[in-house]
């Protein structure tokens, strides 16, 4: 069990754990103005410049524009996989959880248990690492857990 409480913008990112399926979940205390979440299958821990850098990996927020959204960074760059409408109160905790089957390349995002994405990557990331990224300060993370088995 990990609590973080991220007191600067940015991602808190386990270099020592691995995960490769799956399931990765955590809570969050949501904010309605911020973006945060999960990230996983980060290629680097590289972070002695501006951290996305040559970085790639995938991410999966709750968004401030009330949705759970299903995200890409290749190599720096920004894309939007999939989004589900989602309504998000002030201060309310959610949990997120996320696997990823590799013998599909189906990428399976939840929200209270309740799947919101299921996306299919013919260029499934190969990274390893794993963290929790917040879009504002103050977002607390509890209960960062992550098992080899899918569900």
């Amino acid at each position: 069990m990990l609590e973080v409480c991220v007191d600067l913008l940015g991602a808190i990112l386990l270099s020592n754990s691995t995960l490769n399926d799956g399931p990765l979940q955590t809570t969050v205390k949501a904010q309605t103005r911020s973006d945060n979440g999960i990230i996983f299958k980060v290629n680097t821990n590289d972070m002695s410049s501006f951290w996305e850098n040559g970085v790639s990996y995938y991410f999966f927020f709750l968004a401030s524009g009330n949705q759970a959204y299903l995200g890409k960074v290749t190599n720096g760059a920004w894309g939007v996989c999939q989004t589900a409408p989602y309504t998000i109160t002030n201060g309310g905790i959610y949990t997120l959880s996320v696997s990823v089957d590799e013998s599909t390349n189906i990428i399976r995002c939840f929200v209270n248990g309740v799947l919101q994405v299921s996306y299919k990557d013919e260029a499934l990331l190969s990274g390893t690492e794993y963290g929790v990224r917040a879009g504002k300060k103050g977002i607390v993370f509890d209960n960062l857990t992550t098992t080899s088995t899918i569900t």
